[in-house]
């Protein structure tokens, strides 16, 4: 009989995870309903021996049923999440330091992981099951925020997210050309996909999305306006899922990472489905899922310029070859990830912008499923950005 996953921690779990002696503690959810799927978020205040140390903490639990209501394929993905922040995070500091990089430039993106396990009493040595953890600091402590998911960034913000992730995605280029060894034996399996069996029928998947397209979608003109290039563009987005990027740009990419800020500086959380492929997939996915309804009408192309140069610079910090990392290179890469990511942010507007006061239970299959054709919650804003994505894709010659 498979584990029940834990709706809550012990103190014998917190003992096990922290290496230390709990005096006692307190928890409770971390997010509001709506704010979080994948995984269940705890707040855990803990008050640790021998010296009465206060210390808030965000556990991370995995969930019983994915979207699907099937296996949750998270709790694979946590193994993932688990080498980001106990083998990454540790390289990512030390090569700066011994790059000498200066400390106004430091990249420091990554929350520390206070421990962390793959199965109760197994450390993270054992397969991944139903009790899996991970514990980090609590960044509200210090002063970070989310930002509004449904509003999204504004300029400022914008810029800041695109700065730190071209750093961030060109240290993986660094580590390749830099430590092979750490490439090869740590960044490599953190970044390999997951296989959970055959994809959804296509018959189905394009009868999903012509309802959507029809029905949900009806009333925003730029969709009505531009129906069949949509349903091409998205066709042969899914045709072409599967083929490489230009190989001197391949990098592991963090697709799903959270941004978190604090004053100026931000912090990346959510590393469960790191892949390998090209840089330029985070930036587009980005730029027209997370962003404020203004920032890409007349700056997409500076940001897309200004993701280039601080990728670029970042390798030169440390002594790397820059040529193969090109502009022009790098728009080949856009042109070729954009399509699927326009299919991508389609379909997760309508999770980035569902209804904060009662929104529906998205680990609940039928909820679900009933969300994907039913606008119930869905606000301007929603359609605003559907209207966004598909005018600016058809400007950019995306789709």
């Amino acid at each position: 009989m498979p584990l029940e996953a834990p709706k809550e921690l012990t103190k014998d779990d917190l003992e096990e995870l922290l290496q230390r002696k709990v005096e006692s503690f307190t928890s409770c959810p971390l997010t509001s309903p709506g704010e979080n799927f994948g995984s269940l978020l705890l707040l855990v205040n803990a008050t640790l021996l021998p010296d009465h140390q206060k210390l808030s903490i965000a556990a991370k639990l995995v969930v019983t049923k994915n979207l699907m209501g099937g296996v949750p394929p998270f709790r694979d993905f946590m193994r993932k999440e688990m080498d980001m922040y106990l083998r990454i995070r540790s390289e990512i500091l030390a090569i700066q330091e011994e790059f000498k990089i200066p400390k106004e430039l430091y990249l420091d993106v990554i929350p520390r992981c206070y421990g962390a396990r793959t199965s109760r009493g197994g450390g993270v040595v054992k397969p991944v099951d139903e009790t899996a953890v991970i514990l980090m600091e609590n960044l509200n402590v210090s002063g970070y925020r989310l930002v509004d998911r449904i509003v999204g960034m504004d300029l400022k913000h914008t810029e800041c997210v695109v700065t730190h992730l071209a750093r961030f995605q060109a240290m993986f280029v660094v580590f390749k050309l830099k430590k092979p060894d750490f490439f090869k034996n740590a960044v490599l399996p953190t970044t390999a996909e997951i296989n959970h069996g055959p994809p959804p029928n296509k018959s189905d998947s394009d009868d999903s999305l012509t309802t959507m397209l029809r029905t949900t979608l009806s009333c925003v003109p730029a969709v009505v306006e531009n129906i069949d290039r949509i349903k091409v563009a998205i066709i042969k987005a899914r045709e072409n899922v599967h083929i490489k990027p230009l190989k001197k740009l391949e990098n592991p990419t963090p697709p799903s990472s959270t941004m978190t800020f604090g004053q100026t500086i931000l912090k990346l959380i959510d590393f469960q489905m790191t892949s390998y492929g090209s840089p330029a997939t985070d930036l587009i996915s980005f730029l027209y899922s997370s962003t404020s309804l203004d920032v890409t009408k007349d700056d997409r192309i500076r940001l897309i310029k200004l993701y280039h140069q601080e990728f670029t610079k970042w390798l030169e910090l440390f002594g790397c070859d820059t040529t193969p990392f090109s502009y022009e290179a790098f728009m080949k890469e856009v042109e070729i990830v954009a399509p699927l990511q326009f299919m991508r942010v389609l379909f997760m507007l309508r999770i980035f912008c569902m209804s904060k006061s009662n929104p529906p239970d998205i680990n609940n299959p039928a909820a679900f499923h009933k969300m994907k054709t039913d606008n119930t919650g869905l606000g301007e804003i929603y359609f605003n950005k559907i209207e966004r994505l598909v005018r600016e894709s058809i400007e950019m010659n995306w789709i």
